[in-house]
């Protein structure tokens, strides 16, 4: 596994754990709003150092007794092959495992629940699947989301469905469509927009592509009827 970013102590980032946030190299999505977005691209620069896996098992090693998770997060984490050996390495030092995911590789998260490699999920809804291919450069293939969807709903695990509330992506109808996508999801949050640290120009910066408070609170009573809890961020 090679990393671009270490966020050292969070105590929001993973339900009731103290945990650091580790962000891998690399996502198959572009999204105008991303404001994770040294990490999109596989190449280094000079803004985003390479972190080894080697560097980040001695730094968890350091903390073990202090933290009690390891948030796994990106870029889209289930992209990388070696993951799995990854996650059991960080089990291995005692660390609870959250995955962060925009769900388009279900193989590979049902492979990490399958092998008992990940203790909680949380996974970005971006829009309605009439709107993915607005926010994406590549291929979109809403079956694979759709699959990652069922299986977080139908597993044993503790997860969590997140979106961020951007204009045009999000408004008051395509959000109850993506209720209904997760219908009797056990948690949604509705999360603001920062436009403070983004790249792309039209959005940095910009207050009008999010909610405001009144906003965000009608979103979250219409999406409301299809979860068993939404909140907002």
């Amino acid at each position: 596994m090679i990393f671009g970013a270490i966020r050292k102590f969070s105590t929001i980032d993973f339900p009731g754990k103290l945990a650091c946030v580790l962000g891998t190299k690399g996502c198959n999505m572009h999204c105008h709003w991303c404001h994770n977005y040294d990490l999109v691209s596989f190449e280094f620069s000079a803004n985003c150092r390479i972190i080894t896996e080697p560097e980040v098992l001695e730094f968890l090693k350091a903390r073990a007794g202090f933290i009690e998770g390891v948030v796994i997060s990106g870029g889209e984490p289930t992209l990388h092959g070696d993951l799995p050996e990854f996650c059991s390495e960080i089990q291995s030092l005692g660390f609870a495992v959250k995955l962060d995911t925009n769900g388009t590789n279900p193989e590979m998260i049902q492979r990490l629940m399958h092998e008992h490699l990940i203790d909680y999920v949380a996974m970005d809804i971006k829009t309605d699947f009439h709107n993915y291919p607005t926010i994406t450069k590549n291929k979109f293939d809403p079956e694979k989301i759709k699959q990652s969807i069922e299986l977080l709903l139908n597993g044993p695990l503790p997860y969590e469905f997140r979106t961020t509330c951007v204009k045009p992506f999000i408004d008051k109808a395509n959000i109850e469509k993506i209720g209904a996508l997760i219908r009797g999801a056990d948690h949604y949050y509705l999360q603001k927009f920062d436009h403070t640290h983004v790249q792309n120009r039209d959005y940095a910066g910009n207050p009008d592509a999010g909610f405001d408070d009144a906003e965000m609170a009608e979103l979250c009573c219409r999406v409301e009827p299809y979860v068993a809890e939404c909140r907002i961020r």
